[in-house]
């Protein structure tokens, strides 16, 4: 089955350089031409719907990066809030 599916990305994507590199003049036979013309609004339809979730994603990433950002920065600020009670200490006792 791997070998299969192999065979089918394969075909598909050298249909794509081809298109890509030569435009009206494709080396592809025109049975491949005509199945991949039928199939172009459903294949942009999902093309574009993967690229709305992926998007949503990544969105999703940097709002969940943001925050662990902002907790390990407040975590720092309450771990050395202790020390700065100490520093303000020992700077009043050398005055």
């Amino acid at each position: 089955m791997v070998v299969f599916e192999t065979t089918i990305d394969t075909t598909f994507l050298c249909f794509l350089i081809d298109e890509e590199n030569n435009g009206n003049k494709m080396f592809a036979s025109k049975n491949l031409q005509e199945i991949v013309g039928r199939y172009q609004h459903e294949s942009t339809q999902q093309a574009n719907h993967i690229h709305e979730v992926r998007s949503r994603e990544v969105r999703l990433v940097c709002l969940r990066l943001l925050c662990m950002v902002h907790v390990v920065r407040v975590h720092a600020l309450i771990c050395m809030y202790p020390y700065a009670d100490h520093a303000r200490a020992v700077g009043s006792q050398a005055s």
